[in-house]
């Protein structure tokens, strides 16, 4: 089986897990619940533009970043959000551990890389 056809089944298995099942039906719920929608979407735009700023390696300016440490714990009040902002930390932890199975065979690339090749270590022959 090709690398990209595991790639494809980890992708279902993940889509198929149960930390991912939380995720969607908790953002479900956040659409069911008009007000928390409205909440959801603004710290949402703020979230997209902080991390926009950082993508383009600029720094955020302290009021944005108060402006969305005070929406993030008014948001954490509503049952709703509080359920998704959960369920998102338990998804990221369960796919920090795949990526980290998956690197853990990449560590040895380093180690390669830095072992001088025979052919490096055999002297210059001079050409008479």
């Amino acid at each position: 089986m090709s690398v990209m056809e595991k790639a494809k089944e980890l992708a279902d298995a993940l889509r198929e897990s149960a930390e991912f099942a939380r995720v969607r039906n908790a953002r479900n719920e956040i659409e069911c619940h008009e007000a928390a929608r409205i909440m959801f979407r603004d710290f949402e735009k703020m979230r997209r533009d902080i991390e926009a700023l950082v993508r383009k390696g600029e720094k955020v300016p302290e009021d944005k970043l108060d402006a969305f440490n005070r929406s993030l714990e008014i948001i954490s009040y509503n049952p709703y959000i509080r359920e998704f902002l959960d369920a998102e930390i338990a998804f990221g932890r369960l796919f920090a551990q795949v990526q980290q199975v998956i690197a853990e065979p990449l560590a040895d690339i380093g180690s390669i890389a830095d072992t001088p090749s025979p052919a490096a270590e055999e002297p210059e022959r001079s050409q008479t």
